[in-house]
């Protein structure tokens, strides 16, 4: 009676699940992936309405909030939330996820208080795309354009005050502002570690191997001979 009781439970179960989803897994309230779009599945006859959404991605700068499709600027963030769609389409019910990593230019400029790196990611994504940081490193990951990831990851030459730096993503790149801790100039954006011994070339072992043992010949000589 348990395992039929057991079976019963999965069986209900399992019609339960098939009730909320349809055949491509999408459950009874889904909303649209679409940006902008703010419209729920509600069964088959939601695939058949129009989806308005915004194409581009969502730029946040000097205190102004809009699509870089349609740039309506304004600065009020539930103003914003309510724009319509510049564009129309079908709705997107199910995101796949299949990011790839991949290369990305990045240079960098200084101002007598800020260091300013500028990554070429086009049509960032803000969602996946994350910035930390702390005094002395930078760590960025930036999903941008057809799901393509790329990830800064450096220790900086010098101090930065982490609450007075700020990150910007437009349509063409973002941009990391980090504030310096004290006026400065800097000569590199980031440093570059010596190799480890692991990774000398034999000659160089060679030569570290003699000095090494010149110094335990000095070390052996009795001064009192002389």
């Amino acid at each position: 009676q348990a395992l039929e009781k057991a079976a019963l439970t999965k069986e209900t179960s399992s019609k339960d699940t098939g009730e909320e989803k349809n055949a491509y897994g999408v459950k009874i309230g889904e909303n649209c992936k679409n940006n902008g779009c703010k419209v729920n599945y509600e069964g088959e006859p939601s695939n058949l309405d129009l989806c308005r959404y915004h194409p581009g991605i969502p730029i946040f700068h000097e205190g102004l909030k809009y699509w870089s499709c349609c740039q309506k600027k304004t600065t009020d963030f539930s103003e914003f939330l309510e724009q319509l769609g510049c564009s129309t389409g079908h709705h997107c019910w199910v995101k796949l996820e299949t990011k790839k990593v991949a290369a990305c230019r990045f240079d960098w400029h200084q101002t007598a208080t800020h260091v300013c790196v500028a990554v070429y990611a086009k049509l960032s994504d803000p969602a996946p795309t994350y910035v930390e940081a702390n005094p002395i490193r930078l760590n960025a990951n930036i999903v941008f354009g057809d799901e393509n990831v790329f990830t800064l990851d450096i220790e900086l030459t010098g101090l930065i005050d982490v609450d007075q730096s700020s990150v910007c993503l437009a349509a063409s790149k973002v941009e990391i502002k980090l504030r310096k801790a004290e006026p400065s100039s800097w000569r590199t954006l980031n440093v570059e570690r010596e190799q480890t011994s692991n990774n000398k070339t034999d000659d160089e072992k060679a030569d570290e191997k003699a000095e090494g043992g010149l110094e335990q010949m000095v070390d052996a000589v009795d001064l009192s001979d002389l």
